[in-house]
């Protein structure tokens, strides 16, 4: 485990006040050096599941696995990606309940508002674990929240659940999306309420099983269509994490203390940045469809030490 690391021992006497200081300095460096802009950002949970060698690990809480579709003993840290550039801006775990709305917004006004700005924002996607609608007025309402649009794939409970079984009671026409798939032409309308914004909404079928779900965005003038295609830049952050995950040691948690967890997350960070910022100038990091590798690919090249120069500029 990285906890018997002497680096990560090392980095322990850092403190939470301290620790908050550098996060914010890294988010604000980045945005400053332009890997970041900060306008259009997708936030998710990563459910860390615990397997049978995590004994002591399994303390910590539970969550709902997507792997395993049941409530499961893990944590789900915070994760903040810019959608424009493809770079995380921050990550953390927090104690409490992950997708309390006092949780979210503590996490975006301690690490977003301060390197970013209260209005730099202007878009944000989620995906259906946020089922706040208090969450959903924080993001869109300019006044005491971040002021922003909303793209998000919205979870079915009973008043979703309502507005859409009233909708489909007008039998909209269903279009083919693709194979599997196919979504309603028409479109619907949920207002957030205390706001003065509206979520014009979609539904997708999967043909096989009759399953429904329900996407929506405050974006005006998005046919049906585009309402999907504008969730779709949530894969940014999805993708993302399975490379944090794959190459960067992201779910290496160091223990149960939080504290720790997070001096972990800012290293996972501060690692994914400082590859951002070699794949500016190193051209070999990129493929001939002008896609960006992953360190993975890349890493080869450097451990044998005879396909790259570092010299003084």
């Amino acid at each position: 485990m990285p906890c018997k690391d002497s680096l990560l021992n090392g980095l322990a006497i850092i403190n939470d006040t301290e620790l908050l200081r550098l996060r914010r300095y890294l988010t604000g460096a980045t945005f400053e050096q332009g890997l970041t802009t900060g306008k259009r950002i997708a936030f998710d949970f990563h459910m860390r599941d615990f397997s049978s060698d995590d004994v002591e690990l399994k303390n910590i809480g539970k969550g709902p696995s997507p792997k395993r579709k049941i409530c499961f003993p893990g944590f789900r840290p915070h994760i903040a990606w810019d959608v424009a550039t493809g770079v995380p801006i921050t990550l953390e775990f927090r104690n409490g309940r992950a997708r309390a709305t006092s949780t979210i917004k503590r996490f975006i006004r301690e690490l977003l508002f301060h390197a970013l700005g209260d209005q730099a924002v202007e878009h944000v996607y989620l995906d259906s674990e946020y089922t706040s609608e208090a969450v959903w007025k924080f993001i869109v309402d300019a006044r005491e929240g971040l002021g922003a649009e909303l793209t998000m794939c919205i979870k079915q409970n009973k008043k979703v659940k309502a507005y859409i079984d009233s909708f489909l009671k007008t039998n909209p026409t269903w279009l083919f999306y693709d194979e599997d798939h196919t979504y309603t032409e028409q479109s619907f309308e949920i207002p957030i309420q205390q706001t003065d914004q509206i979520l014009r909404c979609v539904v997708k079928r999967k043909e096989s099983t009759g399953r429904l779900r329900c996407f929506g965005s405050t974006l005006e003038g998005l046919t049906s269509k585009g309402i999907l295609e504008e969730y779709g830049y949530r894969w940014i952050i999805e993708n993302g994490i399975k490379d944090l995950i794959a190459n960067y040691f992201f779910d290496n948690i160091p223990g149960i203390d939080p504290h720790r967890i997070n001096i972990h997350y800012f290293v996972v960070t501060l690692a994914r940045i400082l590859y951002e910022m070699l794949c500016r100038d190193y051209t070999e990091a990129w493929n001939s469809d002008k896609t960006k590798k992953t360190i993975g690919t890349l890493r080869p090249e450097f451990l044998t030490g005879s396909n790259a120069i570092i010299s003084r500029a």
